[in-house]
């Protein structure tokens, strides 16, 4: 598969964003002049584009995970949306993961499927290689099982390669309960419109517009923050990316995380799901 973006994260003070909006605006105002010292240009206004629950699911004993694959649900409105990712440090092993779905769901009316390879960058500088797979049911489609998966056998009948996990050296039975991983169901807002634009050094340099975005996961629609993420991603469909726009994106991320907003010692949103 080729690598089609690189998107990088870290985590900030989500006890800034009591008030997202404001605190949104704020962030972005501080970071478009913070990242002028690194001769990048941020455009755009971050808004709330996209309001959503979302929860990881697995099996009491996190058999899911602890195969190499995270099972992601999204909901929005009449939206229901199920992601399967294989994350490693090895991209070889992430290429090679088998995300698929049947002919008959792929092609099934209103349901929607894609496919892709992606790198993620967490702080410090910790590169992951992440093929996922989702599936997008919209307001005229449902899952055979109905809204929520509650077994092995629902999942596997999204993703046929959660069926052939194993356990202790055996095929995880079908029947094996699945629910939500810490009981957990977070409000979701997305924060899209900015950009940073990443320019190589040198005569005939190239210029990359990457997409800026701030997600926010708080307790309930109006309950306490729980997560705030920055991240910022640019992409090439070829998979093939200009040495020089990396070394600007890491110079204007390495400038990022000693911004006054950004969390010490952060790591992921997935890593807070699971309770690390």
């Amino acid at each position: 598969m080729k690598l089609v973006s690189r998107e990088y994260k870290f985590l900030l003070d989500q006890l800034r964003f009591a008030d997202p909006d404001a605190a949104v605006a704020e962030f972005w105002s501080e970071m478009k002049r913070h990242v002028e010292v690194v001769k990048v240009c941020a455009a755009g206004d971050l808004k709330c584009s996209k309001r959503r629950t979302v929860s990881f699911l697995d099996t009491p004993d996190l058999s899911l995970r602890g195969n190499g694959y995270l099972l992601r649900d999204r909901r929005e409105g009449d939206l229901l949306e199920f992601t399967l990712k294989c994350r490693s440090p090895d991209r070889f092993i992430a290429a090679g993961a088998k995300i698929g779905v049947k002919k008959k769901l792929r092609e099934a009316a209103g349901v929607k499927f894609k496919r892709k390879l992606e790198e993620d960058i967490a702080t410090p500088f910790v590169s992951r290689f992440s093929q996922s797979g989702t599936i997008t049911f919209g307001k005229c489609a449902q899952p055979a099982f109905g809204g929520n998966p509650e077994s092995v056998a629902d999942c596997a009948a999204l993703f046929p390669v959660i069926g052939t996990f194993r356990v202790n050296g055996r095929r995880m039975p079908r029947a094996t309960r699945v629910e939500r991983v810490n009981g957990l169901e977070a409000c979701e807002r997305v924060y899209q419109g900015g950009t940073l634009c990443l320019r190589a050094k040198g005569k005939g340099s190239k210029t990359v517009e990457a997409t800026a975005a701030v997600i926010l996961w708080s307790l309930g629609e109006n309950g306490r923050p729980l997560v705030a993420e920055f991240s910022f991603r640019y992409r090439n469909k070829g998979g093939k990316f200009n040495r020089g726009v990396a070394v600007a994106a890491k110079r204007c991320y390495d400038l990022l995380q000693r911004a006054d907003w950004a969390l010490p010692g952060g790591t992921t949103k997935t890593a807070y799901a699971y309770g690390e």
